[in-house]
């Protein structure tokens, strides 16, 4: 039996992410509304956890007020307890829904946070089961009736966790937990206004006591909710197969709730002690703390995606007690105290690392070693300096940092001394729990708190800066000298984005560099999760085009920002977009990992980088490479988080140009020419003068390189995207998710392309019409149109709300230019043609029904929206939106039937010229029929291809398969 995680549970614990659905009635009503106002009234630096303690402590010490005086569940307990108890009550279930959103305010909101919250939950579940036996007398006359509703409301908790764990979302209805505890703080009061003898009254028309009335009707309402929550077990299943998120048995965990009712059964039934009747309490504690131990299980296999304990040392009890009926086998009870007495010291002991009552090494958190792969001579080393500084840091009377002086020459000394002894021997820092880390440029220090992650370059732990009171993640470098040369890279490219307020441009926030024990460190703001490790927690599920659209355009300013400072990222991947904090800003990002940044004169053919996945043509025949490799990577991230998988996951550089070839069709005869690597991959016909990629045959005889076949989708054309059953098949998808759908492939077909002076530029993209909403603007009364204008206000929210403390600590060497608006006006004031490779282009909808759609080539006239006035939905928090200048896209901004469809011209198109707006003057009146030009759409026509324009398409031109 364990008393603590694994190490194995503590990792799947890091991947936790809450994810719940539905809400009750009263929560919806009023309890929100109340918890938002009292966390508005408490200080930001109240931890969330000590709320939920704090409320439980309460809970716990009223609870027991009434169940000590009242052992046998018969009334007995003085009536200021029950009020008391109901008072307990509702302040832990107010502070339990307070402390959810205090996490999210200052952004401390962890998967052991929320473990902890439900483990109090299961434990004062319990202890509230048995204050509702107590409550209205129910051991005079009912106690099996009693010890029933108990259990099944126990057994109602385990199944709230265990359709958890089989559907990994905690589902909620809107009859549910808050209203059962508001029922039950009703019940408290009645009893200690009225007393428990109230509960002794005749229910009028039956002839059934009033606990009685209330026990069934408190039975029927569990059976319905444990029967929907079977259901859900049964029929939302998210694994293989169906299986639990562990991919196990959904019907597995059923086993110890079956064992531990039929002995509460049999026991209550059968023994001749009737321990039920003389000591209810008791009797029901035996059972309900089994059943608060399997329900805390199931938490943790629902939070790691461990599989479910199928049996459990504890169910050892109740089959003893059922045994011992019959046969006789519980020894004394002297001695019964004595071994479990001796179990818990052995368990204990064997926890701590306690041998023969010695400690064998320091287990102080400060000193407990982060990682794997410590030697017990690596860990007396620690141990050895760790005592050194504790007498240092005793010397100075302080924590802070070190003051000139001979204790700082010691500490400098020693330092350099234990540098080699703090490196592993692949180069890592060796990182210790609790380590205080100090800066030496601006005297303050961070304090590590856990590992984030490992890479090739070394690792980035999560800290907390004490000068600002703020969570930090530390990217700590190898002591290699390749990498450290690479790091001072890094740090020169920083320091020239650090001045350029990043935060803007979604670039992640640099604050110091400094060295450490021989290790480059440099400090960053904390963000949440990259866009891999999201994909995964959602099983690789792919992501709606709303969802897409702001990541897209996030990233777009970046590395438009970075083409003005001549930089190329190089290595843009889902890992290096980061979510800054989905709870408060849906889908806002921020790009990561500017180690392989360099300026686009270095772009020479000799140079390797970017992740395959990822790499463009021209780096894979060994090319000179510009910023243009960034938008080939940027469409290969957005398509993979279309697809949920990579659009070209090649095992090897031959894989990569092959599935790319597939897709796109084979490169440009000029790529090739004077191209050594071309050779490799491709073959020249002499007698067309055509490059052919070699067969995979061919390849493993020449060169030994076996192909292999990773992709999930096999596409012979982009727009194949379009016709992707996990988003719909055509025929089930509204017009203005076709459009969509439409323009994002040819964002996509302008963005994967085999010659980079062709690819779109950043700003050429973010005036694509997938980015700037164009084709949507006749649609904007549509709800789902509205919704996607609501996904794209966090694009501006850097502007308004910066989350990153607003001074950067890097040196500032290249003063630039004062940084232009990314996102240009989405209604500009120059003609703006849509592009080219969408034009007179033939897109079937269905393969079944081969029907064209076209859009004209037309000019988009300038807009004064200024004229207009604009409404807009946004809460006090968004108020920076509400301006079409501030919007990242003005001309959909919340209008209803005012909306300005002027631009978007359709072929077959009938429109009619209605009156003026009321709310216009004469003089806007005239700009706006100048201007605006109103159309309301109201029938579609889709023709058929003209035949007097026929139009040829080059080989490598994404459409050319359909």
């Amino acid at each position: 039996m364990r008393f603590v995680l694994t190490q194995a549970q503590l990792e799947g614990l890091k991947t936790h992410v809450y994810r719940s659905q539905g809400v009750s009635l009263i929560e919806s009503l009023v309890l929100k509304r109340l918890w938002r106002w009292l966390v508005s009234l408490l200080p930001s630096s109240l931890a969330p956890n000590l709320i939920t303690f704090a409320g439980f402590v309460i809970a716990m010490a009223t609870s027991l007020a009434v169940i000590l005086p009242d052992l046998n569940a018969e009334g007995k307990a003085p009536r200021w307890t029950y009020l008391c108890c109901a008072a307990g009550l509702f302040i832990y279930q107010t502070l339990d829904g307070m402390d959810g959103i205090q996490a999210r305010r200052i952004g401390l909101s962890t998967p052991l946070g929320e473990f902890f919250d439900h483990g109090l939950d299961a434990i004062l579940t319990f202890v509230y089961a048995a204050v509702a036996g107590c409550s209205v007398g129910i051991n005079e006359g009912y106690p099996f009736l009693g010890l029933l509703l108990g259990v099944a409301v126990l057994l109602l908790n385990f199944f709230y966790h265990w359709q958890t764990f089989v559907s990994g979302v905690l589902h909620f209805k809107t009859i549910d937990i808050a209203e059962a505890h508001y029922a039950q703080i009703s019940v408290l009061c009645l009893s200690g206004l009225l007393g428990t003898h109230f509960w002794t009254n005749l229910f009028p028309g039956l002839a059934l006591e009033l606990k009685v009335v209330l026990v069934y009707g408190t039975l029927v309402f569990t059976v319905l909710n444990l029967l929907h929550a079977f259901y859900i077990i049964l029929t939302c299943g998210v694994g293989k197969n169906g299986s639990t998120v562990a991919d196990t048995s959904v019907l597995s965990p059923i086993i110890s709730p079956i064992v531990i009712t039929t002995t509460l059964v049999y026991h209550a039934l059968y023994s001749p002690s009737q321990l039920v009747h003389t000591h209810y309490i008791l009797f029901f504690s035996a059972f309900g703390i089994q059943v608060t131990k399997i329900t805390l299980l199931m938490m943790v296999a629902g939070m790691t995606r461990i599989p479910y304990p199928l049996l459990d040392p504890i169910m050892v009890g109740p089959v003893l007690l059922c045994l011992n009926i019959h046969f006789p086998l519980i020894p004394d009870l002297l001695l019964m105290s004595f071994v479990a007495f001796g179990i818990c010291r052995c368990e204990m002991c064997a926890h701590a690392h306690v041998k023969r009552g010695v400690f064998y090494y320091d287990i102080s958190p400060r000193r407990k070693l982060i990682g794997t792969g410590v030697g017990r001579h690596e860990e007396l080393l620690v141990l050895t300096v760790a005592k050194e500084e504790s007498k240092c840091v005793e010397h100075r009377g302080c924590e802070g940092p070190p003051a000139a002086g001979e204790v700082r020459r010691k500490e400098r000394r020693m330092s350099c001394a234990a540098s080699r002894q703090f490196t592993r021997e692949n180069g890592d820092y060796l990182v210790t729990a609790n380590e205080v880390i100090h800066s030496p440029r601006c005297s303050y220090q961070v304090r590590v708190l856990d590992v984030l992650g490992r890479g090739t370059f070394g690792q980035v732990l999560k800290a907390w800066r004490a000068d600002t009171s703020q969570l930090v993640a530390l990217k700590v470098l190898k002591n290699i000298p390749s990498y450290t040369k690479q790091g001072q890279l890094e740090i020169d490219v920083l320091t020239r984005l650090s001045c350029q307020a990043a935060h803007e441009f979604n670039i992640v926030q640099a604050y110091e560099s400094f060295s450490h024990c021989g290790h480059i460190c440099i400090s960053f703001e904390l963000l949440e999760i990259n866009l891999y490790d999201y994909l995964k927690q959602n099983r690789f599920q792919p992501l709606a085009l709303k969802y897409i659209r702001p990541i897209a355009q996030q990233v777009l300013c970046c590395l438009q920002r970075l083409q003005q400072l001549g930089l190329v990222h190089s290595d843009i991947k889902p890992e290096n977009i980061m979510l800054v904090d989905q709870a408060r800003w849906p889908y806002r990002v921020k790009v990561i990992d500017f180690g392989s940044a360099t300026s686009v004169s270095a772009g020479n053919a000799t140079s390797y980088l970017q992740s395959r996945y990822y790499r463009a043509p021209e780096v894979i025949l060994s090319l000179p490479y510009t910023e243009a490799i960034d938008m080939w990577s940027l469409g290969c991230v957005l398509a993979e988080l279309y697809l949920g998988w990579p659009l070209f996951p090649g095992s090897n550089e031959y894989d990569q140009i092959s599935f790319i070839v597939s897709t796109l069709g084979p490169p440009p005869s000029c790529m090739l020419r004077n191209v050594r690597k071309a050779c490799k991959f491709f073959s020249l016909n002499h007698l067309t003068y055509q490059w052919i990629l070699k067969s995979p045959q061919q390849l493993k005889a020449e060169s030994g390189i076996v192909s292999k076949e990773t992709r999930k989708y096999i596409f012979h054309s982009l727009s194949d995207l379009t016709r992707l059953s996990s988003h719909g098949s055509n025929k089930h998808k509204s017009l203005v998710e076709q459009l969509d759908c439409l323009q994002f492939v040819s964002l996509l077909a302008s963005m994967l392309t085999f010659d980079p002076s062709r690819r779109n530029l950043p700003s050429q993209a973010l005036q694509s019409p997938f980015v700037t909403m164009h084709h949507l603007a006749a649609h904007t009364s549509d709800s789902s149109v509205r919704d996607w204008i609501q996904c794209m206000h966090v694009c501006r929210l850097s502007r308004t709300t910066n989350s990153s403390p607003p001074t950067p600590q890097l040196p500032l060497r290249t003063p630039l230019m004062q940084p232009s608006p990314l996102l240009a006006p989405v209604a500009p004031a120059h003609p703006l043609v849509l592009p080219p490779s969408l034009l007179a282009t033939q897109l079937a909808f269905h393969p079944s029904h081969p029907i064209s759609y076209h859009l004209s080539p037309l000019t988009y006239l300038p807009h004064h929206y200024s004229l207009l006035p604009q409404k807009s939905s946004l809460t006090s928090e968004d108020t920076g939106y509400a301006s079409a200048d501030s919007s990242p896209t003005p001309h959909l901004l919340p209008g209803g039937d005012h909306a300005d469809v002027s631009h978007l011209c359709l072929h077959g198109l009938t429109t009619q010229q209605p009156s003026f707006p009321a709310f216009l003057s004469s003089q806007q009146q005239q700009l706006y029929s100048l201007h605006v030009g109103r159309q309301h759409p109201h029938t579609l026509t889709i023709l058929p291809a003209p035949t007097s324009h026929p139009h040829t398409l080059t080989p490598h031109h994404p459409f050319s398969r359909l």
